[in-house]
């Protein structure tokens, strides 16, 4: 159970937009249970922080550099390997939004 929980939500993050920033919470249904989490980089590791909204259980996770995931889901240790495309596609997504705002700031400007 677990496991599906992790990776369930490790696979999701593939498919959130952009607008989903570090440190802010995105928040998902999949399979008919629901989850709020935020995502942040901190050095080469990316560190999830969340909880299973339906019965409250916590999330902590870290992913190193080489799809390692370390953590916890509800007070249990986890531990096991994504593909590293998918930890490096996390990666990218976490730092896509900087370019997006710093864009999105630039295109306000000009048309004030």
């Amino acid at each position: 159970m677990l496991r599906i929980v992790t990776t369930i939500m490790l696979s999701a993050f593939a498919v959130v937009p952009a607008v989903a920033a570090p440190l802010k919470p995105v928040l998902l249904t999949r399979d008919g249970e629901h989850y709020s989490y935020t995502t942040e980089l901190k050095g080469d590791l990316v560190a999830i922080r969340g909880e299973q909204l339906d019965d409250g259980s916590k999330i902590d996770l870290v992913v190193d550099s080489r799809g390692r995931v370390k953590g916890t889901v509800g007070g249990t240790p986890v531990s096991f390997r994504v593909p590293k495309a998918s930890r490096d596609a996390i990666v990218a997504d976490l730092a896509a939004p900087a370019v997006v705002e710093a864009q999105a700031d630039a295109q306000i400007a000009e048309i004030k």
